[in-house]
């Protein structure tokens, strides 16, 4: 259905070329004056930027203008481009309201109309169909219409709609592709109509828009781009505080003051349906009141006998209507899942089984049992238990029962002795060495040892008898 509807609408542009007498020449190229070249700039600052565009967005909140179109289509077989012109009116209301009729100067009939308002957009083209092709802005979030049919795209590439703060932080820089130029890339914005990628080449020394490009949601397929060839600058009166230091006079001076620019030379080029305008602006006002009356019957769908309104988003719808989950507009980028580990091979260990509770004898109670029917109030049993007999009749080697064992205290550890002295082995010792004679002295004569089976020779002793014979039986005076 996608495609039938763009088939369709190339039919219907080579149809509205036709009436408008097209040819397959160029158009001879206009001399447009070039603008003045401004003081370069270090760098580009990206709030200066923000604040400076939105400054000028602001100040423009109505747009009238009369521009002369040339239009030129690339057929789908690449034939040669048809060509031709047409003029056309112009409407602009911040922030929705949007109108650019086209019309035959040769036959002086309305060929082609595009427009919006705050609730749904549309465009109208004469052919052979017969169709006025629509959309609700609530209906776009589970549709896969491209942007390039909605002209908001055209309200960005004029200028005329602000960066948001959340936009501004997301933001994108990049080197431009020419020298002194920067490359900046704006997320989708929350609202439906805006639902697409922006990106903008700014001159640094100007802080102009010099290209802007719409991209799809996934951020790489073209779907439109502008190229804007002269900005026309023009004094207007606002109220828009520029300053909030300066004071009530310099402001209303300011505002009386403003200078604000729009493009009134610039190229408009579908990729997909291979159309280019090229728009010159003429009789360009801007901040014309329009009167209720003329905004209500101006910003609505056209009404044309024999044709039949067709819903875009109804053939490009995806999801269900009422089908939540169509206001996620967030493009994001993530690694796929990692895969999940091998499972090893060869067999597995479990989990150890729990160790079972030996059974309980019967006739026996746990030892908690025993201590609450021990103690309980007004209980005439003893307080000892059954199973412990007196001291005096239990034998010294008795031990108590294992399931008793952990009821009374716990046995101390045993004591760490401290060690002994290391004793000698018995046997005969060894005699000390006789002492080594000294340099210069007489050598001292070794000490005798007693023995108890040698006779004792005292000769010292006056009474000790010099016979050996005679000293059995004698008695010296040392031993009475």
């Amino acid at each position: 259905m996608k495609a039938k509807a763009a088939s369709r609408m190339l039919l219907a542009l080579s149809a509205c070329l036709a009436a408008a007498g097209c040819r397959t020449a160029g158009v001879s190229p206009s001399t447009r004056p070039t603008p003045p070249a401004a003081e370069p700039r270090v760098s580009f600052y990206l709030d200066e930027f923000v604040r400076d565009h939105n400054r000028n967005a602001r100040l423009i909140q109505t747009v009238k203008a009369s521009p002369t179109i040339g239009v030129s289509m690339t057929p789908p077989d690449g034939g040669k481009p048809q060509v031709g012109s047409v003029s056309g009116r112009l409407a602009v209301v911040q922030p929705y309201d949007f109108k650019l009729e086209l019309g035959s100067r040769v036959a002086g009939v309305d060929v082609a109309d595009m427009g919006s308002n705050r609730d749904e957009f549309w465009f109208w083209v004469k052919n052979d169909d017969k169709y006025i092709f629509r959309a609700s802005y609530d209906d776009l979030a589970a549709s896969e219409l491209a942007a390039t049919y909605q002209p908001d795209w055209i309200v960005s590439a004029l200028g005329l709609k602000p960066i948001t703060p959340d936009e501004a932080a997301s933001a994108r820089i990049k080197v431009g592709p020419q020298p002194g130029t920067t490359l900046l890339r704006l997320p989708p914005s929350r609202d439906q109509g805006s639902a697409y990628i922006r990106e903008m080449v700014v001159d640094d020394a100007t802080n102009r828009i010099l290209a802007f490009h719409a991209f799809d949601r996934d951020g790489k397929t073209l779907l439109g781009r502008a190229a804007i060839k002269h900005y026309a600058e023009i004094a207007v009166k606002s109220t828009v505080e520029t300053d909030s230091e300066t004071d009530a006079a310099d402001r209303s001076r300011t505002a009386a003051e403003t200078t604000c620019r729009i493009p009134d030379k610039l190229t408009l080029e579908w990729k997909r349906e291979r159309l280019t305008l090229d728009i010159a602006m003429s009789s360009l006002k801007l901040n014309q009141p329009f009167p209720d009356a003329q905004r209500t019957a101006l910003f609505v769908q056209p009404q044309f006998s024999g044709y039949t309104t067709m819903d875009l988003a109804e053939m490009t719808r995806t999801r269900p209507r009422g089908e939540p989950g169509g206001g996620d507009t967030t493009v994001r980028e993530t690694l796929p899942a990692p895969e999940p580990p091998p499972r090893p091979a060869g067999p597995r260990l479990l989990h150890p089984a729990p160790t079972p509770t030996p059974a309980r004898p019967p006739g026996t109670a746990s030892a908690s049992a025993r201590r609450s029917r021990s103690t309980a109030p007004g209980s005439n049993r003893p307080t000892t238990s059954p199973n412990l007999a007196p001291a005096h009749a239990r034998p010294r080697d008795a031990r108590p029962p294992a399931r008793l064992a952990g009821l009374g205290r716990p046995p101390r550890p045993p004591r760490l002795r401290r060690g002994r002295r290391r004793r000698l082995p018995e046997g005969p010792r060894i005699p000390p060495l006789p002492d080594r004679p000294r340099r210069g002295l007489p050598r001292r004569p070794p000490a005798r040892s007693l023995s108890l089976t040698s006779p004792i020779e005292r000769p010292h002793d006056p009474d000790w008898p010099l016979d050996p014979t005679a000293r059995e039986g004698a008695v010296s005076k040392r031993d009475v």
